[in-house]
């Protein structure tokens, strides 16, 4: 037995801290793996794939949806009940005059503490508002659904938006600079947008 000034013996299997052996590394390489597939799984549920209705014709139909849309859910759900069953073309000009605050967007279910708009009542109410955001966000629903029309062979001039709906989005969690203990929780909300428009004779 060689001296070692009265150390024990060099151990040939001791490793320095900070460094893994091939055969553990071998164990922890299908954990890590298994956890990005995780991630991304979670990440994919986010965005909406289906849509809430059925419609058998599919050859005079399109459809189009847009996930996670930064824009408020009350107002879009408002704007998806004044443009519903209205021609393709009509709705995107009504949108378009809401963006430049030439008409409103008449609110009949969420307007409380909701001022009047001058002039006479549109779709049984009086109150209204301007939402801009959310209408850029169904002009681009609407161009989505039109090129996938015209992708079918469908003619643009006679597309009725037969269904058209807004839901609860995914919830990003975020905290203020000062970190989760004296920071502020704050939560972004998104909406889910669809349309399907059907080619009328």
């Amino acid at each position: 037995m060689k001296e070692t000034g009265g150390l024990p013996p060099a151990d040939p299997t001791y490793r320095p801290f900070g460094k893994r052996s091939n055969k553990s590394q071998e164990v922890l390489e299908p954990r890590f793996q298994y956890a990005m597939v995780e991630e991304q799984q979670e990440v994919n549920e986010m965005a909406k794939k289906d849509y809430s209705m059925e419609i058998l014709q599919e050859a005079k139909i399109a459809k189009a949806i847009a996930s996670n849309q930064p824009v408020s859910l009350k107002y879009s759900i408002e704007i998806a009940r004044e443009i519903r069953g209205k021609p393709l073309n009509k709705a995107m000009q009504f949108l378009m005059d809401v963006t430049e605050k030439k008409r409103h967007v008449p609110l009949r279910r969420f307007r409380q503490e909701m001022g009047h708009r001058k002039g006479r009542s549109q779709s049984f109410t009086k109150s209204g508002k301007y939402p801009i955001r959310a209408c850029r966000a169904f002009l681009g629903l609407l161009d989505s659904v039109k090129s996938n029309a015209d992708y079918k062979g469908l003619d643009a001039e006679k597309l009725l938006i037969k269904h058209i709906t807004a839901n609860q989005g995914y919830r990003r969690i975020s905290y203020q600079a000062r970190g989760r203990i004296s920071g502020k929780r704050r939560q972004k909300k998104s909406t889910h947008l669809e349309i399907i428009v059907q080619e009328m004779k």
